[in-house]
C-alpha cells in the first residue's frame, strides 16, 4: 500500500470531530471459549481500517480472542476514558496520550505493568528507540507500551536552496549557521519592504531543549519557563520573528493562507513523519529532510509517540496483556504498521529496516532522522496538572511572537502562573 498517503495516522495527529460510536459491538453473545477485548482509539476513517488490519492479524493468531475497536474523537478522547472508568466499564486496552498518561495513572485508569514487562522473558526493551520506555512511565513505574515513536526534524526545499546558492543543511548544523542560511533564504521579491518568503515557519519547542531547558523539572515540583535556557531559546526564537524576519508574525502566516512550506512561501519547516507522504503528494519541488540544528545542548528533538495501555479493571488481564504485547512489540504488528503506513514503529530494529526505512515515499535524509531517533530524544517532563502548564506555556509563546513581552518578561509573568499551579497540584497530593 502507498505508505503516508496523508498526514498519517500518527499519535498526535487531530482527527476529525465525529459522535462516539462503538465499531464491531453487536446484541449477539460471544461464542464459547472467545474473550471479548474492547480497545480503545481515536483512529477514523481510513486510519481505522488500516488499525483492523493489524487487529485481524491478531485475532488469526489468537482464535480465543475478539477484539472490538471503541472510537472517540480525540478532542475528547480522555474525558471518554476516565468516564467509562468511573462508571465501572472502561475499555480492556487503550490508547493514551502522552501528555495525559501521568494523569490517568494517578487516577487509577491504567495498569502499572513495572514488574509484568520486566518479568517477560519474551520481552528484550533495549530494541526500543531510546527513551521510549519513559514515554510511557509516570515517577519511576511503566504504565503502557510505545506502539510507535518519532520526533520531528528539518524540512528543507533543494530548488530555493538551489536558487539562492546556498548548501543544504547536513547534519551537526547549529544555531549560528541556521541563522545564516535563513537571512539568505529570506525574500522580498517585489521591494515592498515586506517579505514574501520566509526561510521557515514557527518553531520553538524544541529549540528549549537544544538549549538545555524544559517547561517544569524533574520532578514537577519547579518550573523553568523563566530559567536562563528558556529564556535564551525563547530570545532566540522570537529574533528568528522581530529581529532577523526570517520567521513570519503570526499575522503574516495567516496572511498567506495554506501550509508555507507546500505553497514555497517558506524555505524550511518543521515536522515528523506523519507528513512524509502529504508533501510527496503535494510539493511541485524537490525536498529533503535533516536533523534539527543544535544549540549549546545539541540537536535535541523532544520525543513524541502512542503509549498503549490496559486497565487495572479489565476481567481478562492475560488477554489484555497478549494484545497490548503483540502490539507494541511483535515482529508482525511493528512491521504491519510500517508498511501499512501507520506509522514509525516504536521498535528500532524495524524502523531501520526496509519495512519502514526502505519504502519509496521516504527521502534520502530519513538516514539522519533514524540517527537522531537514536541519539537526539528528550522526553517533556509531564505530570497529572500539566493541562494548565502548557495553556501557559503556549500563551508565552504568542505574546513573545505579538512582541507584547520580551522573552524574560514573558518568562517571568508565565512562571507566576504555572507557580500557582504546582501549588494547587501539592495541594490535592498530585505532587
Amino acid at each position: 500500500m502507498y505508505p503516508f498517503p496523508r498526514p498519517f495516522l500518527f499519535s498526535l495527529g487531530i482527527l476529525a470531530v465525529m459522535a462516539a460510536v462503538l465499531i464491531g459491538c453487536s446484541e449477539r453473545k460471544p461464542d464459547e471459549g472467545i474473550t471479548i477485548l474492547r480497545m480503545a482509539t481515536w483512529a477514523s476513517d481510513s486510519g481505522f481500517e488500516l488499525e483492523r488490519a493489524i487487529i485481524t492479524s491478531f485475532e488469526q493468531a489468537n482464535p480465543d480472542i475478539r477484539i472490538e475497536l471503541i472510537y472517540t474523537p480525540y478532542d475528547y478522547y480522555t474525558e471518554k476514558l476516565l468516564t467509562l472508568s468511573v462508571s465501572g466499564d472502561p475499555p480492556d486496552v487503550f490508547w493514551t496520550i502522552t501528555e495525559t498518561l501521568p494523569y490517568l495513572a494517578s487516577r487509577g485508569v491504567a495498569m502499572d505493568l513495572t514488574d509484568k514487562v520486566a518479568n517477560d522473558p519474551e520481552i528484550d526493551t533495549a530494541l526500543y528507540f531510546p527513551n521510549a520506555l519513559s514515554l510511557c512511565s509516570y515517577g519511576d513505574r511503566l504504565y503502557a507500551m510505545p506502539r510507535d515513536v518519532a520526533c520531528f526534524f528539518t524540512v528543507y526545499n533543494k530548488n530555493i536552496f538551489d536558487e539562492a546558492g546556498v548548501p543544504y543543511p547536513e547534519p551537526g548544523w547549529t544555531w549560528d549557521d541556521f541563522l545564516e542560511t535563513g537571512k539568505r533564504l529570506t525574500l522580498d521579491e517585489n521591494g515592498d519592504g515586506r517579505n514574501e518568503r520566509f526561510a521557515m515557519t514557527p518553531y520553538l519547542m524544541d529549540v528549549i531543549y537544544q538549549n538545555g531547558g524544559q517547561i517544569l523539572g524533574e520532578d514537577g515540583t519547579v518550573a523553568w519557563l523563566n530559567s536562563p535556557e528558556t529564556v535564551g531559546a525563547l530570545d532566540w526564537w522570537s529574533d528568528t520573528i522581530l529581529e532577523h524576519g526570517i520567521c513570519p508574525r503570526a499575522q503574516e502566516q495567516q496572511g498567506f493562507g495554506g501550509d508555507l512550506f507546500v505553497t514555497e512561501r517558506a524555505a524550511m519547516t518543521f515536522q515528523g513523519p506523519w507528513m512524509i507522504g502529504w508533501y510527496d503528494e503535494q510539493c511541485d519541488f524537490d525536498w529533503d529532510i535533516v536533523g534539527f540544528p543544535g544549540g549549546k545542548a545539541g540537536p535535541k528533538a523532544r520525543l513524541l509517540g502512542l503509549p498503549i495501555a490496559i486497565s487495572p479493571k479489565t476481567e481478562h488481564p492475560e488477554e489484555a496483556y497478549r494484545l497490548l504485547k503483540f502490539l507494541t512489540y511483535s515482529q508482525e504488528a511493528q512491521t504491519l504498521q510500517a508498511e501499512l503506513g501507520i506509522a514509525m514503529p516504536a521498535r528500532r530494529d524495524i524502523a531501520d529496516s526496509e519495512a519502514f526505512r526502505g519504502q519509496d515515499v521516504m527521502p534520502p535524509g530519513i538516514v539522519h532522522f533514524i540517527d537522531a531517533m537514536q541519539n537526539d530524544t528528550v522526553v517533556e517532563n509531564v505530570f497529572p496538572f500539566y493541562s494548565p502548564v502548557k495553556k501557559a506555556y503556549q500563551s508565552m509563546m504568542d505574546t513573545v511572537n505579538l512582541g507584547e513581552m520580551s522573552p524574560q518578561e514573558a518568562g517571568d509573568h508565565y512562571q507566576t502562573q504555572v507557580e500557582r499551579e504546582i501549588a494547587k497540584a501539592r495541594r490535592r497530593g498530585l505532587l
